[in-house]
């Protein structure tokens, strides 16, 4: 079998997590991997066909469902993909990981995909000593992915203990940006032992007009997403050109959606010339970037 049941993401016999802060598409981007995993299906990512048991500790098993159905047809895979799925939310992971200890001892070659580490039931994520036990746990499964968070005013590292980083063979930093009915979301590792630099790979998750449906997964690009590709070395400024586009948009919205402070927003769009306003509706005040010598 490969090293790699996904390069670089996921190693045979190591562990991956991947952090970012809430709302940016870890989830969608797990549950892709899981059924590309299950299928052998390439296209995204260079892969071989695995079994896969997918921890569900995070949402209802009805949501699940949903999303394996929506990702299934975005990727054009018709059938069952023969994941095992474990739901088990609002229980700890230690109740359940000898049940998981027994499929994986069966399967040796599946991949676990955890649905989330600050769901796991562990304890304080700051505690060294949790931090181990979750990493010995998942350990013992073999090969195995998690979602993990990030501290809420900095998304560079994963939030808890310094000993989640130490116990991870490979660490993924994900990031999105949101274009009209487009998410773009960005994988970068961060970590990665006996592997040599990865670029950035950023796919593309197209809904429908209405926001309710996933049309399509695919490959993106710089061009598309450009505040995804300079990341953190963007300014708070240019990040707010970037996200602003030409669309209009409220102050409030600006902030909530880029993570920028409110009052630098504020202070930007009416002192630096850049921006213009648009309109006012239901007491909301809209802007947008400016044109080049408008």
């Amino acid at each position: 079998a490969s090293t790699f049941p996904i390069y670089p993401y996921i190693i045979r016999d190591g562990g991956s997590i991947l952090f970012a802060p809430p709302g940016s598409g870890k989830s969608y981007l797990l549950q892709t991997m899981t059924i590309t995993t299950a299928v052998g299906r390439t296209g995204l990512w260079e892969q071989e066909q695995s079994p896969v048991v997918y921890i569900n500790l995070e949402r209802s098993k009805q949501s699940v469902e949903r999303r394996e159905f929506a990702i299934r047809r975005a990727l054009g895979i018709e059938g069952p993909t023969g994941v095992r799925y474990i739901h088990a939310r609002g229980r700890a992971l230690s109740g359940i990981a000898p049940h998981v200890k027994t499929l994986t001892d069966h399967n040796p070659n599946a991949v676990v995909m955890l649905d989330s580490l600050s769901r796991a039931g562990i304890g304080s994520l700051t505690e060294d000593l949790t931090a181990n036990q979750f990493v010995d746990t998942m350990n013992s499964f073999g090969t195995w992915i998690a979602i993990g968070h990030t501290p809420r005013a900095n998304s560079d590292h994963l939030y808890g203990s310094q000993h989640f980083d130490a116990g991870q063979d490979i660490g993924i930093k994900v990031s999105s940006e949101r274009k009209e009915n487009l998410l773009g979301v960005a994988l970068r590792v961060t970590k990665a032992n006996d592997i040599p630099p990865v670029p950035l790979k950023i796919l593309v998750f197209k809904f429908s007009e209405d926001g309710l449906g996933l049309e399509h997964i695919g490959l993106g690009d710089d061009y598309l997403f450009p505040a995804l590709s300079s990341d953190n070395k963007m300014g708070d400024f240019d990040k707010m050109l970037a996200f602003m586009g030409t669309e209009q948009w409220t102050p409030g919205e600006v902030s909530s959606q880029t993570g920028i402070p409110l009052s630098f927003v504020i202070d930007q769009i009416l002192k630096s010339g850049y921006f213009k306003p648009t309109q006012i509706i239901a007491n909301k005040r809209y802007y947008k970037v400016a044109e080049a010598g408008a």
